[in-house]
């Protein structure tokens, strides 16, 4: 188990107060100490070895630990849940979590610049384009508001934190898309057209990626 201290396993002869030689947890030779790392969103350490050659860690991920939503609206809804701005995500699980957000969802991260003109789009990664706070008052509030942030792609997020992205390829190409919908009535049926044999369910924007039309 990673992130468990353990003890010295050698044992002390008889008559002496400490064994010779190096400390060792272990009697099992085959024994690998895990990586410390911890996802920053659910604090789940990293299930590869210590040592690990690859580039990106990898765990199991699980609830959303100390994170607050933050919106440029009041309500915000996650799948069936609701949530008002200023609230904990602690229901939510890091995976879950996008899988419900869904097509050309995004990630707010701090802004590293020192000021909003100095700070440079990288295609998936860009400066907020509107302001993200939280509704509830209080000093939270203040300090959550005042906080510069960027905008970032799902891809772009799990990059960011390290941690090699839990969901599938063919979600992952979803959430890269631009979420746009068409706001004509005829979307609002999702039924077939039975004369016309047209389905009039939401019609999303073409262009294949997110940003592509600002």
């Amino acid at each position: 188990m990673n992130a468990e201290k353990k003890t010295c396993s050698v044992l002390i002869p008889m008559g002496e107060k400490e064994h010779k030689g190096a400390h060792f947890c272990s009697d099992d030779p085959d024994f690998v100490h895990l990586c410390d790392t911890q996802c920053p969103t659910c604090e789940y350490y990293c299930e590869l070895d210590h040592a690990h050659e690859q580039a990106m860690h990898h765990t199991t991920h699980g609830n959303v630990r100390g994170h607050i939503f933050v919106s440029d609206k009041k309500d915000i809804d996650v799948g069936t849940r609701k949530y008002v701005s200023g609230e904990r995500g602690d229901a939510e699980m890091c995976h879950l979590f996008c899988r419900h957000r869904g097509r050309g969802h995004i990630h707010l991260a701090r802004c590293e610049a020192e000021s909003p003109e100095t700070c440079v789009s990288q295609g998936d990664q860009r400066h907020e384009t509107r302001t993200y706070g939280i509704s509830v008052p209080g000093d939270l509030k203040e300090d959550i508001d005042g906080i510069t942030k960027d905008e970032l792609t799902h891809a772009a997020h799990w990059r960011k934190i390290g941690f090699r992205d839990p969901c599938t390829e063919d979600e992952q190409q979803l959430f890269i898309k631009c979420d746009h919908c068409c706001q004509h009535p005829d979307h609002d049926n999702e039924d077939f057209d039975t004369e016309g044999g047209e389905n009039f369910g939401p019609s999303f924007c073409v262009r294949k990626y997110l940003w592509s039309c600002m």
